[in-house]
């Protein structure tokens, strides 16, 4: 009959150690080191400012009856509009703006057909 070496290790996870070691066998002596490795940093997840198309991110976005589409070039935006006034698009985009820290007046607003 071959002789079996029986090790038992408690590990608590919610603390990251090893609570309990036992060995079955006599006259054998193992050593266990627990390596824990570090997890890696939380960073934020990189932005890509520019200052002249600051709510690239945020595009398309759509409200009732509109969709600021995209940028047309630096700081105008695409937007399409279907059965509503432009007044009031315009009114719900100025507003989307000074939610999202934009300078009033500084976007223009060209309407895509």
């Amino acid at each position: 009959m071959v002789a079996m070496s029986v090790i038992k290790i408690t590990y608590k996870p919610d603390k990251n150690e090893i609570i309990n070691q036992q060995i079955s066998q006599p006259g054998v002596t193992i050593a266990l080191t627990p390596t824990v490795e570090p997890e890696p940093p939380i960073t934020e997840p990189e932005t890509n400012y520019d200052e002249d198309f600051p709510l690239w991110q945020l595009l398309p976005y759509s409200g009732a009856g509109f969709t600021v589409d995209r940028y047309l070039s630096p700081k105008t935006l695409g937007v399409k509009i279907k059965g509503i006034d432009k007044k009031i698009v315009e009114e719900r985009i100025k507003t989307w703006l000074l939610q999202n820290k934009i300078e009033e007046g500084s976007h223009k607003i060209e309407y895509l057909n």
